[in-house]
């Protein structure tokens, strides 16, 4: 099996992600498996713990196997390869006939208008769609006009074979149960015709416009282990629930679907929006892909105004933030500011967390809090490395991503600060001896020097700064990112 071995270091984690997965002889198709090796789960708080009721249900019954009564989340193996063609004279055994009713059960459970085979573990082309009439009746007319909305009764097509016949495109706004709460603009031909066997092995074909012929589509490509991220305009991903983040003042959590305390959860949150209302920027949390300060030019920093109470109280809440959620570099738009500032800090204890070959592969190395103000970039080195690479802002994802092996960073004001009582203040002008002095100074505004800052770095800070630098001019990692490693990083636990 051809294994591309990848290392990340936002939230301490190393994976290795497989690009081909060999199945075994032998076993039912869905059983088929490969020892590939998994991206395993973070330490970051920003992935739900196992409740304890989670915890004892996984110690007293064991995890099921395919067909799944649940959908596979990005990441699993069986989402990247191609669905195996179904023997016509198997179409009415038992395994397949198994597969279709779970498929049809799953669907209709989390209220999509199509599944696919591999969607539930079993790499079978398979699919099928339906929209009854009561998941319209609340969808406005104009949309259902704009959109081709029509009710679709069950329909299922095994070895389907797919037309175009009309290659006029459509953009419009399109999420997959496999990449569960997010969505993104998506390109898809107008009408087609899609043929193949039914659950009765019966030869049929259907042709269809508008919203039924992108259904149609999205499933078609589930079969050759293809998915919409691979086809969207990166700039219009979102997380469709960016807002509520907002209103919560909370960092997401990736939780399972359905679990046994989320009613508890949303009714608190509930609450929360009704009785405290939203905050205002800077936000104690990092904003989640969607909010429209994330994809902004940030604007340059008066450079009279960074000792000013506004630029301070950002910086101090940066460093909170980045702090609070364990991560390596955090930008002011992160926070809800549209600001060119960032911060990074990578200390002794983060690197004690990571094996000697992480440190090696990645070229790790400690370095204290710095804060740039307006910086520039220069690229040092432009051979690239592939890395995996993670963001606050798409909390619980992660990717490949190529980033330059050095670079330069410079600008007006890029200090190096420590923490002294409640603000901060620069590591140039801190002493033990002149901490009193310190302290009566904060009171009135740090007297900073205006001299312009230059660090040069190489390895995995390179790729921070990077990062973070891109995060000021509206760009996010998936806009760089190879889409086929874009993966839940918890996507195991879907499965158990």
């Amino acid at each position: 099996m051809g294994v591309e071995t990848t290392i990340s270091h936002d939230k301490y984690f190393v994976c290795l992600y497989p690009v081909a997965m060999g199945l075994e002889e032998g076993a039912p198709l869905w059983r088929q498996t490969s020892a590939t090796p998994t991206l395993s789960r973070s330490n970051s708080s920003n992935i739900k713990e196992l409740s304890y009721l989670q915890y004892l249900k996984q110690k007293i019954k064991p995890s099921e196997g395919p067909p799944y009564s649940h959908v596979c989340q990005v990441g699993d193996p069986v989402l990247r390869v191609r669905a195996a063609e179904v023997e016509p004279g198997a179409v009415l055994g038992e395994e397949v006939q198994r597969v279709i009713n779970t498929l049809v059960k799953v669907m209709r459970k989390v209220e999509c208008m199509g599944l696919s085979a591999p969607q539930i573990g079993v790499p079978m082309r398979i699919l099928a769609m339906e929209y009854p009439e009561r998941m319209l009746k609340d969808i406005p007319p104009t949309i259902r006009q704009a959109r081709g909305l029509v009710p679709i009764p069950l329909r299922v097509f095994i070895n389907p074979q797919l037309r175009i016949c009309d290659s006029r495109q459509a953009v419009f706004l399109e999420g997959c149960e496999s990449i569960s709460g997010f969505a993104a603009c998506v390109p898809r031909y107008h009408s087609v015709e899609i043929a193949g066997l039914n659950e009765k092995a019966e030869a049929v074909t259907w042709q269809v416009s508008g919203w039924p012929a992108r259904i149609v589509q999205h499933e078609m490509d589930h079969m050759d282990g293809v998915l919409y991220t691979d086809r969207m305009d990166s700039r219009t991903f979102i997380n469709v629930r960016w807002e509520e983040y907002q209103m919560t003042s909370a960092t997401p959590v990736l939780s399972r679907a359905r679990s046994s305390d989320a009613g508890f959860v949303a009714y608190l949150r509930h609450l929360k929006r009704k009785y405290m209302g939203a905050k205002d920027p800077p936000y104690n949390h990092a904003c989640q892909v969607g909010h429209p300060v994330l994809r902004s030019r940030a604007a340059e920093v008066e450079p009279g105004a960074v000792l000013g109470e506004e630029v301070q109280k950002v910086i101090s809440t940066l460093v909170k933030v980045m702090r609070k959620r364990e991560c390596v570099g955090l930008s002011a738009p992160q926070i809800g500011v549209p600001m060119r500032i960032f911060v990074a800090e990578y200390t002794e204890r983060m690197l004690e967390q990571t094996s000697p070959v992480h440190r090696e592969a990645c070229d790790l190395a400690v370095f204290p809090l710095r804060v740039f103000i307006n910086p520039r970039l220069r690229v040092c080195d432009s051979r690239t490395v592939t890395l995996v690479e993670a963001c606050e802002s798409i909390a619980g994802f992660a990717a490949s991503v190529p980033r330059n092996l050095a670079v330069e960073v410079s600008g007006e004001k890029t200090p190096t600060w420590v923490p002294c009582g409640n603000a901060l203040i620069l590591l140039d002008e801190w002493s033990e001896k002149e901490e009193e002095w310190a302290s009566n100074i904060l009171d009135n505004g740090l007297n900073e020097r205006a001299e312009p800052v230059t660090w040069q770095v190489s390895g995995w800070p390179a790729r921070i700064l990077q990062h973070e630098m891109d995060h000021l001019d509206g760009v996010l990692y998936i806009d760089r990112m190879d889409r086929c490693t874009f993966t839940n990083r918890c996507w195991e636990e879907h499965n158990k």
